[in-house]
């Protein structure tokens, strides 16, 4: 994905997954490298988050402290553009079951819409693009949080 071409497509489509799956086409790579790749290049004030069902680390241990901790829908990773305003994104932050991101794991259905995300104690509004995604034979949601300037 050179910087020549890639960023004055980008730049004219906007970051998005629809985008993202254009461009991925364009230079014959995964929809996950390009979204990365966006994030590194792109203006807009967005982030991409990786989410999957799992313990956090420390309950993986399994000891008498979390014997009855259950999985849920938390952080994988997380990657962001140099514009993203929304605050720090704590790896392994689980979300409420009630949001829409949620849906998208347990439905297997993509979302796009506005929603309210907590993200280490800060509370966003963002214009949210979920799709649900298999990675290493788990299956994740793929999040683009975008916020208005």
């Amino acid at each position: 994905m050179p910087r020549s071409s890639f960023i004055p497509r980008l730049n004219g489509m906007g970051i998005s997954l629809e985008t993202a799956r254009s461009l991925s086409g364009i230079y014959q790579t995964s929809l996950l490298a390009t979204l990365v790749r966006m994030m590194q290049q792109g203006s807009g004030n967005s982030a991409l988050i990786v989410w999957h069902h799992t313990l956090k680390p420390a309950e993986k241990k399994m000891n008498d402290r979390y014997r009855n901790a259950e999985k849920k829908l938390r952080i994988w990773w997380r990657a962001h553009t140099q514009a993203w305003e929304g605050g720090y994104i704590p790896k392994h932050k689980s979300i409420s079951e009630d949001s829409q991101i949620f849906a998208v794991f347990a439905t297997g259905y993509s979302y796009r819409g506005c929603e309210e995300i907590e993200l280490g104690g800060n509370t966003i509004a963002a214009r949210v693009e979920a799709m649900p995604m298999t990675i290493e034979n788990q299956t994740c949601v793929l999040s683009l949080l975008h916020l208005d300037n």
